[in-house]
């Protein structure tokens, strides 16, 4: 009987780690086919553009997050600076691509 109980135990586990990795496979197959999609629409100045990280500074900021030319800056202090650059870089970018 206690063998049995132990059987049940280990089938079950076996099915949710099972059905857990399948899942997450599946969910990983999907992120790297939406990656390499988005890759495959970026221009080389776009791809070079989110390895810049600028000094929040820097003139024309605005300008060249909306050109998808900026990937993360510097000193962006406060909320609300933060989710106006971040606002910027989702809405007004061509690929909509978030700042790091």
């Amino acid at each position: 009987m206690r063998r049995a109980w132990c059987s049940r135990v280990l089938l079950t586990v076996f099915l949710l780690v099972w059905t857990t990795y399948v899942q997450h496979a599946r969910c990983q197959t999907q992120l790297d086919a939406r990656v390499n999609n988005l890759i495959a629409k970026m221009t080389l100045d776009e791809k070079v553009g989110q390895l810049n990280q600028v000094n929040v500074d820097k003139t024309n900021l605005e300008q060249a997050i909306a050109a998808g030319k900026v990937g993360s800056v510097l000193n962006a202090v406060g909320a609300a600076r933060t989710n106006k650059l971040q606002r910027l870089a989702v809405e007004r970018s061509r690929l909509h691509i978030p700042l790091l």
